[in-house]
């Protein structure tokens, strides 16, 4: 600890300097657009470099390349987890999939009750049912309810929003055309900007 204070001066001048060098390298990178993720995953590379001055034997310039290639590795996964949607809520669209798959006589959206058809509305109720009804583990519907208006796959249009029902008696959980409590409405455009 002494010695870190004693050369402070030394450590921020090797930091500042390595910071700006890896946060140019890093965003050259096209696999990482996300600028915290830069910033962070830089900072940490230019703590490395520092890091010299208290381990000169330790810390060798080989051993600073490696942390910063591995840091670079770990920026780019960082980068694909978050473009990707929260697991629960894959698992969500997994399931509506097999759901929908296991309804041979149906039609193939069986889930959906949207009247739109670039659209999909879930009744979350239903979908409980259904996977109990096809074994199917239940998700947290509490933090799934929170998850979905983040969704990354569809577009989140709207939550606890009530639907007219393209099914009319067709579906068991849902009864009548009339409107039906639909908690959440995606846009079947893929990717959400």
């Amino acid at each position: 600890m002494r010695k870190a204070l004693r050369n402070e001066r030394q450590i921020m001048q090797i930091y500042e300097k390595s910071f700006e060098k890896y946060e140019n390298e890093f965003s050259k990178n096209d696999k990482i657009r996300n600028e915290r993720i830069v910033k962070n995953h830089a900072q940490v590379a230019a703590f490395g470099d520092a890091l010299s001055v208290l381990f000169p034997k330790s810390m060798t310039k080989e051993r600073q390349e490696k942390l910063a290639c591995f840091l670079q590795e770990r920026a780019v996964a960082r980068e694909q987890r978050l473009a990707h949607d929260h697991p629960l809520v894959e698992q969500f669209w997994e399931t509506v999939q097999f759901i929908n798959n296991t309804r041979i006589n149906d039609n193939d959206e069986y889930l959906n009750h949207s009247n739109h058809e670039d659209e999909i509305a879930i009744n979350l109720n239903q979908y409980r049912a259904e996977c109990v009804r096809n074994g199917q583990e239940l998700p947290d519907m509490t933090l799934l309810k929170k998850l979905l208006p983040q969704c990354k796959r569809y577009k989140c249009l709207a939550v606890g929003r009530n639907v007219s029902s393209c099914w009319e008696n067709a579906k068991p959980m849902m009864g009548s055309s009339h409107a039906k409590p639909c908690v959440v409405t995606f846009s079947k455009d893929k990717e959400n900007p």
